[in-house]
C-alpha cells in the first residue's frame, strides 16, 4: 500500500533490543496495561526511563492508554484523582508517549476534556526535535520519590516536568543554572 501507517509492538520489549525494534516498528512497550489507579500510572512513568535514550523521530516508547475520565466498568471503582490525571497526561506528553485514551467519549466530563485538550502539552508531545531526559531522581524512606525531566523544543525553549511519584508531599530544590522566564502549562 502507498498509505502511511504506524506499527506498534505490544509485547515485552526490553530496551536492550531497542535498535532491532526501531527497525521494524514505530512504537513499542514493555509495561502492563495502564489502569485508572495511581500504582499503575506510576509504574508506566517509571518504565519509560530506560527507553528515553532510544526514542526519537519514528520510534517511541508507548506508555499505553491514559485511563482516566469515564473508563470502562470492568475497572470497577478504580479512579484517578484530578491531580493524578493531570500528572499522568503531563508525563505522557513530556516523555513523548503516543497519546491514546481509554475513556467513554459519550460520557466524558469537562475536566477530562480540558486535560486531554491542553494544546500546549499536546504541542510538547508532538515536538519531535528532541526527547525528554531524566535529569534528577531522588528516592527516600516512606515511598518518597521525586523526578525532574527536561525536553528541549524545536524553538530552543525548554520544558521541565517536576513529578512527585510518592504518596506524601515532597520538597526539593533545583538549580536551573541561570535565570529563565517560567510559566506553567496548566490552567485547569
Amino acid at each position: 500500500t502507498d498509505r502511511d501507517f504506524v506499527y506498534s509492538l505490544t509485547t515485552i520489549c526490553p530496551p536492550e533490543w531497542a535498535e532491532e525494534y526501531r527497525a521494524i516498528a514505530h512504537m513499542y512497550r514493555n509495561n502492563p496495561d495502564t489502569e485508572p489507579c495511581w500504582r499503575s500510572v506510576r509504574s508506566s512513568i517509571l518504565s519509560a526511563d530506560s527507553w528515553l535514550k532510544h526514542c526519537g523521530t519514528g520510534g517511541w516508547f508507548n506508555m499505553h492508554m491514559l485511563a482516566f475520565g469515564p473508563v470502562h466498568e470492568y475497572f470497577g471503582d478504580a479512579v484517578l484523582t484530578n491531580t493524578e490525571a493531570v500528572t499522568a497526561f503531563s508525563a505522557w506528553a513530556l516523555l513523548g508517549s503516543p497519546i491514546q485514551i481509554s475513556c467513554d467519549l459519550e460520557r466524558i466530563d469537562d475536566f477530562t476534556l480540558d486535560v486531554l485538550s491542553n494544546e500546549e502539552l499536546l504541542a510538547v508531545n508532538q515536538d519531535t526535535s528532541s526527547v525528554a531526559e531524566l535529569i534528577k531522581s531522588v528516592a527516600g524512606a516512606g515511598g518518597y520519590e521525586f523526578r525532574i525531566y527536561r525536553k528541549t523544543l524545536s524553538d530552543g525553549s525548554m520544558v521541565y516536568g517536576f513529578f512527585n511519584l510518592g504518596e506524601e508531599p515532597c520538597y526539593e530544590t533545583f538549580d536551573l543554572g541561570r535565570e529563565y522566564r517560567i510559566r506553567a502549562l496548566w490552567a485547569c
